[in-house]
């Protein structure tokens, strides 16, 4: 239930914010964390609870919004959302129990790169342990 309260926040965000407006990343006790879409209009999120990365596509531009991440210990992937503005697509994982996730929402056209956000790294699953740089 906290999940689908934080993406109603991103999403409240994206369209109060617009484009050109910068917001922090989102973190919360639930383990759900967000890039991107101050900069890119996608955001990206990770769910640590069900190890999900989540897509949304929040500008009307025709682009595709993905979600580019990879771990500490050598996977990677991305998660496309082709749906439109302000629709989500989920993708699922399953990820070590130990570990970290850096994460960015970029726009595409194709495989053009538009727009991106910067990397964020987080822990998989838990906080960030001491002598562990973890972004904020």
């Amino acid at each position: 239930m906290r999940r689908h309260a934080l993406k109603a926040i991103v999403t409240a965000a994206v369209a109060i914010a617009g484009l050109g407006t910068t917001a922090a990343p989102v973190a919360n006790a639930t383990g759900t964390i967000c890039v991107g879409p101050e900069t890119t209009g996608a955001a990206a999120c990770f769910v640590s609870d069900g190890d999900y990365v989540e897509i949304l596509d929040s500008s009307e531009d025709g682009h595709r919004a993905v979600a580019v991440w990879y771990t500490d210990y050598g996977r990677s992937d991305e998660c496309v959302n082709t749906k439109g503005k302000g629709k989500w697509a989920r993708c699922n994982y399953n990820l070590r129990e130990k570990g970290y996730i850096t994460i960015r929402a970029e726009v595409r056209e194709g495989n053009k790169l538009i727009r991106k956000s910067d990397w964020k790294t987080y822990p998989i699953k838990g906080s960030c342990p001491s002598g562990h740089v973890c972004s904020d």
